[in-house]
């Protein structure tokens, strides 16, 4: 059995493998506007704050004028300035186009602008307009009308959000989808700012992400639905023959996908996700929805999801949380020894807020006594992606608009995309997956909370619901429910603790194992009106005609009073007024006629009862005492075996009145017959002691009788006892043998368990290092697994690539990165297949150069199991080695058109670079000099001793020399006057020191 549908004011709540959660809120938990039942078109709210003004432009352009929807822009105004949002619009549309006044009405193919510094709200169709509050309220304007919207025309509400920075409208979007409107995000990709879109799509789960474009094309088909043109909120009527057929085999489709059967589940909650679903697909009837979900098994799970939607909060309804450190927790606390564990359950956790929100009340209200008590709050739920979600303990910002700071700070901590709940409160949390309806409750419970289940489900359900957590809950346990539900038919098993917030505490003096309803304690009623027991009244019949009801009366009036017994002797129905033959036993109820018989007529009636069966007749004793109080009632009763064809027999014991005024001659026969003296020797006195003295012989013979048989039925049993206790000595003697490999066994576990725990604390103290190692990093790093689907990310990778947290869990494939790579799945496969590292480099969006270097992912075992990829930022260097190469070509055309020789030596003296002029002057080619020692050039004709020590002594003194004049003959070019100068050059790029020599030739001047 599944579950829920969404509340509207305390939320929803899943059951356990199909327990509590609600999809649509629900209309008894917030009254719903009279207006939707005249409303015959929905209304559109579009939020938007930076770059929304293009969007809007886009939008309007596209969508024709006469739709029947009506439009409401939200967007993010300055406060200081006036508006010109709806001079813009104008230009872009034929519908009319105003700024909201407080008491607008909508009207469809109309467009209603937020004015600056205002919140807007729609109640009964009617806009209104509020001052906006402190910005660090944390009140946005989307989100605000978003919810208003929501709950004033449910499924006729359609939210959008455009571009925009910021959170906020996810929250908004995502009650709108609750209450069966739907929603739309326009692509991040296309957005000028992505901030609420990707938002919103992290939180809300819209309907469609699309470009603005394709959203004014849905928003078309879906004007043109049926469905679109009324309201069926108030549908509440069953559905026709032809319907239940269809739900029917829808039911079975869902159920046998899920195994959850939504069966139970009231039709309007039912027909309005329904409906839903089929507005979206553009589906008119439910037989043909029933064939696209034939058609189309992925929309079989999305009906499952959409029946199941994810709708809670932090903290809803806070003053309820208040009730509980106010009333609950320090009943629960008091004399409650250190050590004993506070157990609470919530059926239904959806994605765990408001497991973690009673565990942080706890926690607030224990203090520093927190640690001396442990705490364990199970959060059960049918749906295993938001218990995936509920375990990760990670919530986008907006789960943090209705929390202090001081809860922020203490309880979670910051990560990229949201806030993570802290180990501190993670650790007395457990989540699993669970059908309360068909799976056994988790049971010594000090507080089970339910909220907002009940509503959606049948009468049936809801009371084996109570009949659970009744059977579930420790002694004086407590029951918390929401608003719109409460404790029911199972008012005997719960008592009231704080009626607004429906906090009940488990009746004590209600005893028994899980519970069915229990019989009340017999009263006799003043009239011999019948008394049926639980099993003749499935039988009874129900009478009503004149011929029936005086058959009653005369009944009532002149028969005896009588019961019927079955052959266990419980009673199966009174009749008459049977006081005080017969009265409630003390302590538990009980239907059993010896426990609910008058003392002094237990042995008369066993004697008697034992007589019929064993005779097939009647039997009858006559004036039995029975003292009640001050009086004595004198009694006759007579038993009368009962059968029917098919039934075990039963017994009619009927009671009538002593009677007193019997004639002697009657006497006097009754014991002639018994044998005894003629009656008139007799007197009175002595008739009436034979009479009795008869009667005890027969009964002391039946219970001689009784006696013998059972002795021989306890002969027999002895018999057995006997060899069953041989059997137990010899299982006992197993026992003990497997209580000692027990022991072992337990020695053992209690080493693995020190063992694991250590481990547990290294694998903590591991995963601390390594949380901070990634969010400190200033490097983009990504891991993927096998499947390419990615593991984690580095805060820069985020930044870098456009990612979200929700991105972690999807394939690289699927997401749009902010840097094209080529055939990046390939690389990744070549990576695990070669155990090699590919490198590469790339262009971000903006034209900036990244070195991407791609590793295989070894586990501690060294067994490949996916990639990192690391994104290097190599801009800067990319820039600076184009520079670096414009400079050199700019001083190698310098140095190649100085007319002077010139040579460049590095610091072991080798020439790094000569000009032409050099190679023309001494008639040398370049392979002959560059590398080669300057002073062994040319049969070392430049190894002059006193210009060797000069140059040598440039560097290492960092001297400079100038106009040295040398004459040399020269190989090749005979005898020359050469005026050198020499100095060193630092070149930064290459860490390099230089000598920088040029050669005058004084020969061609003086010849």
């Amino acid at each position: 059995m599944s579950k829920r549908v969404k509340s509207k004011t305390t939320g929803r709540k899943a059951r356990g493998r199909a327990a509590s959660r609600s999809t649509a809120k629900s209309a008894p938990a917030l009254p719903l506007s009279p207006a939707l039942k005249s409303l015959s078109f929905p209304i559109v709210g579009i939020g938007a704050s930076a770059g929304g003004l293009e969007a809007f432009m886009e939008m309007f352009k596209s969508l024709p004028p006469d739709t029947g929807l009506a439009f409401v822009l939200i967007q993010h105004l300055s406060p200081q300035h006036i508006s010109m949002l709806s001079t813009f619009v104008q230009k872009a549309t034929r519908m009319r186009v105003e700024e909201v006044k407080n008491g607008t009405r909508v009207e469809p193919n109309c467009i209603y602008v937020i004015p600056p510094n205002a919140l807007l709200e729609i109640f009964h169709g009617v806009l209104h307009l509020s001052p906006m509050p402190d910005p660090h309220s944390g009140c946005m304007p989307v989100n605000t009308f978003f919810n208003s919207l929501a709950r004033d025309q449910a499924n006729l509400a359609i939210g959008i959000i455009l571009s925009g920075t910021g959170s906020d409208g996810a929250h908004g979007l995502r009650d709108i989808k609750a209450d069966g409107g739907i929603t739309f995000v326009q692509e991040p990709e296309s957005a000028k700012f992505d901030g609420m879109p990707r938002s919103a799509i992290a939180a809300a789960t819209p309907d469609h992400v699309l470009s603005v474009e394709k959203i004014s094309r849905e928003l078309v088909n879906i004007s043109r639905h049926p469905f679109a043109k009324k309201s069926f909120v108030f549908e509440e009527a069953a559905p026709t023959a032809g319907d239940d057929l269809i739900l029917q085999k829808i039911f079975i489709l869902v159920r046998s996908q899920t195994k959850i059967d939504f069966s139970t589940y009231k039709y309007p909650t039912i027909n309005r996700r329904l409906r839903r679903r089929m507005v979206l697909h553009r589906v008119s009837s439910l037989a043909h929805y029933l064939k696209y979900l034939q058609e189309n098994p992925k929309e079989v799970m999305a009906l499952f999801e959409d029946l199941l939607i994810n709708v809670t909060d932090f903290f809803r309804d806070a003053e309820a949380f208040d009730s509980l450190k106010a009333r609950v927790f320090p009943s629960i606390m008091n004399g409650r020894a250190a050590g004993t564990p506070i157990r609470i359950w919530v059926p239904g956790c959806s994605t765990g807020e408001e497991v973690y929100s009673i565990a942080i009340s706890l926690l607030e209200f224990l203090g520093e006594n927190s640690a001396r008590f442990p705490i364990q709050i199970y959060g059960t739920d049918i749906c295993e992606s938001a218990v995936r979600i509920a375990r990760a303990g990670l919530y986008p910002d907006t789960a943090s608009l209705k929390m202090s700071t001081d809860r922020l700070e203490r309880f979670f901590r910051k990560e990229m995309g949201g806030y993570r709940i802290a180990k501190g409160v993670r650790d007395c949390c457990i989540f699993s997956l669970q059908d309360v309806t068909s799976q056994p409750p988790i049971i010594r419970l000090d507080l089970l909370s339910c909220r907002n289940l009940m509503i959606y489900l049948g009468n049936a359900v809801q009371k084996k619901l109570l009949d659970t957590f009744f059977y579930a809950l420790n002694a004086n346990g407590f029951l918390m429910l929401g608003a719109a539900e409460s404790v029911g038919t199972a008012a005997s098993l719960f008592s009231v603790v704080d009626k607004k917030y429906k906090i009940y505490t488990k009746k004590a003096a209600v005893t028994g194992t899980r519970p069915e309803p229990s019989p009340a304690p017999y009263h006799a009623p003043p009239s011999a009106a019948a008394v049926i027991s639980p099993e003749a009244s499935k039988l009874s019949p129900k009478k009503s005609s004149p011929v029936a009801e005086a058959e009653r009366q005369v009944l009532d009036r002149f028969a005896p009073a009588w019961v019927l017994v079955d052959s266990t002797l419980d009673i199966v129905q009174f009749r008459g007024a049977t006081a005080p033959y017969i009265e409630p036993a003390r302590g538990q109820p009980t239907w059993n006629l010896m426990k609910m018989l008058h003392p002094s007529l237990w042995a008369d009636i066993r004697m008697l009862i034992h007589s019929a069966r064993k005779e097939g007749e009647a039997s009858r004793k006559e004036g039995i005492k029975v003292k009640s109080g001050d009086t004595i009632h004198i009694v006759d009763v007579e038993v009368s075996p009962v059968s029917a064809a098919g039934m075990e027999t039963h017994c009619l014991i009927l009671f009538s009145e002593h009677r007193r005024d019997r004639t002697d001659s009657e006497l006097h026969e009754r014991v002639t017959k018994a044998g005894g003296v003629a009656g008139h020797v007799l007197t009175r006195e002595n008739i009436a002691l034979r009479e009795e003295l008869i009667l005890s012989q027969k009964s002391l013979q039946a219970i001689i009788e009784d006696q013998n048989a059972t002795n021989e039925e306890l002969q027999s049993a002895n018999e057995e006892v006997m060899s069953a206790n041989e059997e137990l000595q010899s299982t006992n003697e197993e026992l003990e043998t497997a209580k000692e490999e027990l022991q072992s066994t337990n020695e053992e576990l209690t080493t693995l368990n020190d063992e694991l725990s250590s481990r547990n604390l290294e694998l903590d103290h591991l995963s601390n290092d390594f949380l901070n190692l990634l969010s400190n990093a200033s490097v983009s790093i990504v891991m993927v697994g096998l499947d390419l689907k990615i593991r984690r990310f580095t805060p820069m990778a985020e930044k870098l690539l456009k990612l979200i947290p929700a991105d972690v869990g999807r394939s690289l494939s699927d997401i749009n990165l902010g840097i094209k790579i080529d055939g990046l799945e390939n690389k990744i496969a070549e990576v695990n297949r070669t155990l090699s590292t590919v490198e590469l480099e790339t262009q971000d969006q903006d034209g900036h150069w990244y070195s991407v270097r791609i590793r295989p992912y070894k586990t501690s075992d060294n067994k490949i199991d996916g990639a990192v990829l690391v994104f290097l930022n190599i801009d800067e260097m990319k820039t600076r080695i184009k520079l670096a190469k414009e400079v050199d070509v700019l001083s190698e055309g310098i140095i190649q058109t100085v007319r002077d020789p010139l040579v460049v030596l590095d610091e072991s003296f080798r020439v790094e670079r000569a000009n032409h002029a050099f190679y023309d002057v001494f008639q040398v080619k370049s392979d002959e000099t560059i590398g080669k020692i300057f002073f062994e050039l040319g049969n070392r004709q430049w190894d002059i001793p006193e210009l060797r020590n000069l140059i040598e002594n440039v560097l290492p003194k960092k001297t400079e020399v100038k106009n040295y004049k040398v004459t040399h003959s020269f190989e090749k070019v005979g005898a020359k006057t050469l005026v050198l100068h020499a100095r060193n050059l630092e070149w930064k790029g290459q860490k390099k020191l230089l000598i920088l020599i040029t050669l005058h030739d004084l020969t061609i001047r003086n010849p």
